[in-house]
């Protein structure tokens, strides 16, 4: 695939079928919807979040020249990160790496326009009438964490999601679906709660997750609950990685992102150290700014 692929007339026209078909249903999507509707109020410029098929009406114009053009760029040698992950000695996987990837191939050294997002000015709330029976709701604000700071994020993002789903879907009935989460994109940084709902409860939705960002940036955390968290997230971290093509996945995931190959490794030794200290400190940083980004589609 990566050296030889088959880009004949029928594999394109059925391939670019396909997409179209998935891209269209995008489209209609309120979940997808709300994504493209978010990340385009979100940056001053979206880099493509919320098209991961691409916009239905561009994809009409790609030809096949255009995705062997594209190829020609994208796959080559600086562009990727080969993971060998099994019961194989150094020699010869080096030696089966050299046979099959190391001739010449591909636009050698070249990679993607660089690209650094900016953050429009938040505080706004876009409404998107869509005739949906449920309605998707985004909630969302900038944050700035250090790199040393992420394992305490990752502890309170567990924590802050397991109240939600408490205080807001069990206790409230708000909610069918409901989920928050810290992102990290070419070096900004920002926090989503996103909620599905029926179109009656949207104004009762919104102020319920504000109370749940109030509540949580002044919360207190016992020790108990800070270990009980890191055992539960050491615990499906080890199970995602117990066979060895989810062990290389996320070692070049670790790797693209800039990382060393251990650095998945260690990152359930940084877990241990997190104290109830350092994930209340993060509380109150992150979730100090009142000036959301709300999005509504109904």
């Amino acid at each position: 695939m990566i050296l030889h692929p088959a880009f004949t007339e029928e594999s394109f026209a059925e391939a670019k079928k396909e997409v179209a078909a998935l891209a269209a249903h995008a489209e209609m999507s309120a979940p997808k919807m709300a994504d493209r509707i978010f990340y385009n109020n979100l940056f001053k410029e979206n880099p493509g979040f919320g098209y991961l098929f691409g916009d239905a009406k561009q994809l009409e114009h790609i030809e096949l020249k255009d995705v062997q053009d594209f190829y020609r760029k994208l796959y080559n040698p600086s562009n990727v990160v080969l993971v060998i992950s099994g019961n194989v000695p150094l020699e010869k996987a080096q030696l089966l790496i050299k046979q099959h990837f190391g001739n010449s191939w591909g636009e050698a050294g070249w990679q993607p326009p660089a690209f650094k997002p900016q953050f429009q000015p938040l505080g706004t709330t876009i409404r998107q009438k869509a005739g949906k029976q449920q309605s998707q709701i985004s909630v969302a604000n900038v944050c700035a964490v250090d790199e040393g700071d992420l394992p305490a994020l990752y502890v309170l993002e567990n924590i802050f999601n397991d109240r939600l789903a408490f205080n807001l879907r069990e206790k409230q009935g708000l909610a069918y679906s409901l989920g928050m989460s810290f992102h990290t994109y070419h070096g900004a940084q920002w926090y989503r709660v996103t909620m599905g709902t029926r179109p009656e409860n949207i104004e009762r939705a919104i102020t319920g997750i504000k109370e749940e960002i109030h509540a949580i940036q002044k919360a207190t955390f016992s020790a108990e609950e800070i270990q009980k968290v890191i055992n539960a997230m050491i615990g499906r971290r080890g199970m995602r990685r117990l066979d060895r093509v989810n062990q290389g996945y996320y070692i070049s995931m670790a790797t693209l992102d800039g990382k060393a190959p251990e650095a998945d490794d260690e990152e359930i030794e940084r877990l241990k150290k997190v104290t109830t200290t350092d994930v209340e400190r993060l509380a109150r940083a992150v979730f100090k700014n009142e000036h959301y980004l709300i999005v509504i589609v109904e």
